[in-house]
């Protein structure tokens, strides 16, 4: 996984998965689907495996998405 200046995991253009998301939040899987399932952090349930976008996690992170 990449790393940026602030020492997080590159935003992708894809959905993060949970492990994704979770590192480039800094928190572990388990607290990323806390927060999914209380709606605090917007995600998608398709199957088994929640989705992410990277607006999502980044707006959660107080992180601004460079174009």
């Amino acid at each position: 996984v990449q790393m940026n200046a602030s020492n997080r995991p590159a935003v992708y253009a894809r959905p993060f998965r949970t492990r994704e998301a979770a590192a480039w939040l800094g928190l572990s899987e388990r607290s990323v689907l806390e927060l999914a399932r209380k709606g605090i952090l917007q995600g998608k349930k398709v199957g088994h495996v929640w989705l992410f976008s990277q607006e999502a996690v980044a707006k959660l992170a107080g992180v601004p998405i460079d174009e």
